[in-house]
C-alpha cells in the first residue's frame, strides 16, 4: 500500500483547504483592485493588467513549485522558500540597511 492510499481523509482535506486559501487569495486580489485603482489613478485596461499578471504568476508558481519538490525535496524547497520571503519582507522594511 503507498503512502498515498493510506489516507484519503486526510488528502482529501488538504485538497480542499488549499483551494479554499486559494480561494481567498484571489477573493483579496479582486476586492483591491478598485482601490488600487483609486490610489494610482490607473484606467480599467491598466487596472486589468494587474490582475492579467497576477493570473499568469499563479499560473506558472504552482508548476514550477511542484517540479521543484520533486527535484530537490518538499522539506527543503519548503525551507528556502520560507528564507526567501521572510528575507524578502525585511528588505521591504529596511532591516537589512540597517535601518
Amino acid at each position: 500500500m503507498t503512502g498515498s492510499s493510506r489516507h484519503p481523509a486526510l488528502i482529501t482535506a488538504s485538497v480542499g483547504l488549499a483551494s479554499f486559501l486559494y480561494s481567498i487569495d484571489w477573493t483579496i486580489a479582486a476586492v483591491a483592485l478598485p482601490h488600487m485603482r483609486g490610489t494610482f489613478s490607473a484606467t480599467q485596461d491598466q487596472i486589468a493588467w494587474v490582475i492579467t499578471s497576477y493570473i499568469v504568476a499563479s499560473a506558472l508558481s504552482i508548476p514550477a513549485a511542484g517540479w521543484l519538490s520533486l527535484r530537490f525535496g518538499r522539506k527543503r524547497v519548503f525551507m528556502w522558500a520560507s528564507l526567501f520571503s521572510g528575507c524578502l519582507g525585511r528588505m521591504r522594511r529596511g532591516e537589512f540597511a540597517g535601518g
